[in-house]
């Protein structure tokens, strides 16, 4: 489980905009490293290709922005 408990309602629709073929869909979560540690990340998705119909391979880069989200609360 890498998803943190209030995240998935956020988490799920940016997976069924990426699997609708939205274009290029974006989302910001709350995500577990593999300690279990929380943190915030930015998730970019696209289809990657398409080998038939019914089976298609997408590609999502999450980057950490824990610094950026901690220094936001600050102000």
């Amino acid at each position: 489980r890498f998803i943190a408990p209030l995240s998935p309602p956020v988490f799920s629709i940016f997976l069924d905009r990426l699997t609708s073929g939205a274009e290029k869909p974006t989302c910001e979560v709350i995500l577990l490293k593999a300690g279990g540690r929380p943190f915030w990340a930015s998730c970019h998705g696209a289809m990657a290709f398409e080998l038939e119909a019914s089976h298609k391979v997408y590609r999502v880069a999450v980057s950490d922005i824990t610094a950026f989200k901690e220094a936001e609360d600050a102000r």
